[in-house]
């Protein structure tokens, strides 16, 4: 065999060389063309997300390649003089080549991760990217030590003297980096939560974390991108909390013209109890007490409607009675009365919420003048 090898390396290194190497690059054809159907295959008995995402992010076809890389580099002594040369470039590539199929793996898991509904709430995007990061800059102390010819811990040391600036220019990433941990580690944001961010006029649903930004998706249907590290530097609301509660706030309030405010009667009991509306609020609340403190002046027509409608939201379905109800009058101004109803809607999808907000304050609007009292309206003069 050896007498046979000898022969052929007679003819010529250097065809003999690339004729393996050509047999080598035919093996990793043949077994990615099998890798291929065998694929097929599995996906057809066992369909399965996982293996779905790990091959078609070709983990496994970067890592064949290793197969011709390591024949070139095994044979490389057929090229005498330049066998040297050939296996530094050689062993650039296989640093290339490891660099690769880490990333592959990586993208593999943040793919299943973000494809989980259990997991993908929990923003792992931005910690992975870091490690992609120290992989690059290994590989990258690596090469450098194979051109060199130093050993790598020798140019982790010279960097060391380099620390300043090296904070200058990973500044964004360090900082992006404590950012996502203060995320994850408090749980101040997960990926689905509808947030606003004022300095950046962005107000949607946040649709990705990753190291150095934050994608939304606005409800304007508009993308926002902000740097991670801003999002703590400038501050942000998140509406998770009343998502996760049930009950987002009603906060309305409509100007009573003052001049309409009076002292109750017995005409506007009589109207109330008459109203099909009313009648049922009049019969609870309007008692002998009522009527004593009616008639020495301490009830006005105000605060019958500010009962009624503290009497409405109990009554409305939609208006959560475990949580604060309030009708208030806010400081008075040059306007009138500003009439405040404060409540928490069992509604949180926005559609729905606005829907019952205009709902409440038709109700207000139509039924007031029933109590006997006006809303402000700004008279439009004319010449």
């Amino acid at each position: 065999m050896k007498a046979l090898f000898d022969k052929f390396l007679a003819v010529d290194e250097w065809v003999f060389y690339f004729i393996i190497i050509g047999i080598a690059v035919l093996v990793y054809l043949f077994f990615n063309w099998l890798a291929f159907e065998v694929r097929k295959r599995l996906l057809k008995k066992m369909p399965s997300r996982w293996l779905e995402i790990l091959l078609n992010k070709r983990v496994g076809r970067r890592a064949l390649l290793l197969i011709p890389t390591g024949v070139a580099d095994h044979y490389a002594y057929l090229l005498g003089e330049y066998t040297v040369q050939v296996r530094h470039l050689l062993h650039l590539w296989y640093i290339l080549l490891v660099i690769l199929i880490l990333f592959s793996v990586i993208n593999a898991i943040i793919d299943i991760w973000e494809s989980s509904e259990a997991l993908n709430r929990r923003p792992v995007k931005g910690y992975l990217q870091i490690i992609k990061i120290v992989i690059a800059i290994w590989g990258l102390v690596v090469a450098a030590g194979l051109l060199t010819g130093q050993s790598p811990w020798s140019i982790l040391t010279g960097l060391s003297a380099l620390t300043a600036i090296l904070m200058l220019v990973f500044r964004d990433t360090i900082l992006s980096f404590v950012v996502n941990i203060q995320i994850t580690s408090y749980d101040l944001l997960e990926k689905g939560d509808w947030i606003e961010v004022p300095d950046f006029g962005a107000d949607g649903t946040v649709a990705d974390i990753a190291l150095h930004t934050v994608k939304i998706l606005n409800s304007d249907n508009s993308v926002s991108i902000i740097p991670t590290y801003k999002l703590m530097e400038v501050g942000y609301k998140n509406w998770r909390r009343m998502s996760e509660l049930g009950a987002r706030r009603i906060m309305r309030s409509v100007i009573i013209d003052s001049t309409s405010v009076k002292i109750a009667d017995e005409n506007l009991i009589q109207t109330l109890k008459n109203n099909e509306i009313t009648k049922d609020f009049a019969e609870e609340f309007i008692s002998n007490e009522t009527l004593s403190e009616m008639k020495s002046g301490e009830i006005t027509n105000l605060l019958f409607f500010r009962k009624y409608l503290q009497w409405y939201l109990k009554q409305h379905q939609r208006i959560r009675n475990d949580l604060v109800q309030v009708v208030r009058l806010l400081q008075s101004n040059e306007a009138g009365l500003p009439l405040e109803v404060y409540a928490f809607s069992s509604e949180t999808q926005t559609l729905k919420f606005e829907e019952l907000q205009s709902e409440i304050t038709e109700h207000i609007v139509a039924l007031i003048s029933l109590f006997g009292l006006r809303l402000f309206q700004k008279s439009n003069l004319e010449g």
